[in-house]
């Protein structure tokens, strides 16, 4: 399961890190504390495998996971910043195939465009902004 969870995570990380503007400054659950600014931090939030039957009869494996991904940047950069790179981000992640050992069909559909907040991870830094979208992928696992 964990290996599982790791191939998900570094395709997931692969995509970000291809977003003009962040690359080398995307990070797996925390940010480096030398990170600059502008950053990502996204996050694995739920890991969940389903089993359903198609039209043969045979049950298939299909893993659904939910991605959390965080923008942050400082304040004085303004939201017109943050919000192209929330914009980015949604096009290199959305309805996009990824790669995945030991997965084939796997894609990411968004399902949550972006939410503006004023405040780092904690909301006490007000110097910082931070913008978040949801998205969820889907891959059928390889027997």
């Amino acid at each position: 399961m964990a290996n599982t969870q790791q191939n998900m995570i570094d395709a997931f990380y692969d995509k970000l890190n291809a977003v003009s503007g962040l690359s080398g400054n995307v990070y797996d659950e925390q940010a480096a504390q030398e990170a600059s600014s502008p950053y990502c931090v996204f996050s694995l939030v739920d890991d969940q495998p389903e089993r359903y039957f198609e039209g043969s009869g045979q049950a298939e494996d299909l893993t659904k996971a939910l991605f959390q991904v965080s923008i942050f940047d400082r304040k004085v950069n303004g939201s017109n910043t943050i919000r192209a790179l929330g914009e980015g981000v949604f096009r290199a992640l959305e309805n996009v195939p990824l790669t995945i050992s030991g997965f084939a069909n796997a894609y990411t559909i968004c399902i949550s465009r972006g939410t503006m907040l004023r405040g780092g991870l904690t909301g006490e830094d007000l110097n910082y902004m931070q913008f978040i979208q949801t998205y969820l992928l889907q891959a059928n696992r390889i027997a």
